[in-house]
């Protein structure tokens, strides 16, 4: 089963991401990462099992990530990924 993160997914684009996730049979969402200043923090991404978090941190035990977030994010976790 291959491990998915979502950076920014609670947006538009994120969560359409996210919903294909829940009916995926060889991926499952690992990590749901959002803003740190978003009001989803702690709060559930359904029928998922996950919580949406405001760290990339969340992004070390995933085999991808699909980055949805601003352009200013994607250098920061481009490097994280990269670690």
């Amino acid at each position: 089963m291959i491990r998915v993160g979502v950076v920014g997914a609670s947006g538009r684009t994120g969560s359409k991401v996210v919903e294909a996730l829940r009916s995926c049979d060889g991926a499952v969402l690992a990590a749901a990462v959002v803003s740190p200043t978003s009001s989803r923090i702690g709060g559930a991404v359904s029928g998922t099992g996950v919580s949406f978090t405001g760290s990339i941190e969340a992004l070390k035990g995933c085999d991808v990530a699909i980055e949805f977030s601003n352009p200013e994010s994607s250098v920061t976790v481009a490097e994280k990924c990269a670690e």
